[in-house]
């Protein structure tokens, strides 16, 4: 076969499945960022962090969507920091499929920790709980 073990389509399928794999981290990043640097300032069923228990009320809605733009900063960081870390010690190959995972397993991780501190922050109807009524542990 010319071009090696593998057909040409093969290797040009390999290699963009490698660029999109080398872009899911900073594309992450890019999505925390202008979450982060632009968030959404009223209640909407387009943009932000949306809930029922965030919709609540505008103080949940804050509170939740700067919780949790903070959480995807860090997340898309430490993904790209694993992509980085996999690719010069493991190669391209056998990073994408561990680096997939954790970038599912992480940004899925937004929603129950977001929702753990709405929880403690906020009553049932979206009112600030008092510091003593707040369960501390969840």
């Amino acid at each position: 076969m010319p071009g090696g073990a593998f057909p040409v389509d093969s290797m040009m399928e390999l290699n963009i499945s490698m660029l999109i794999h080398l872009l899911l981290g900073p594309l992450l990043l890019l999505i925390a960022l202008l979450y982060f640097c632009f968030p959404p300032k009223r209640i909407n069923w387009f943009y932000g962090y949306r809930t029922s228990r965030s919709m609540r009320s505008q103080q949940a809605w804050d509170d939740s969507n700067r919780y949790s733009s903070r959480l995807l900063l860090r997340i898309a960081l430490l993904v790209c920091l694993f992509q980085s870390a996999a690719l010069l010690f493991v190669g391209a190959m056998h990073a994408i499929l561990p680096a997939v995972i954790i970038l599912t397993l992480a940004v899925l991780a937004v929603i129950p920790l977001t929702e753990r501190r709405l929880r403690r922050l906020f009553d049932e109807t979206g009112a600030p709980k008092a510091p003593g009524e707040r369960d501390e542990k969840s």
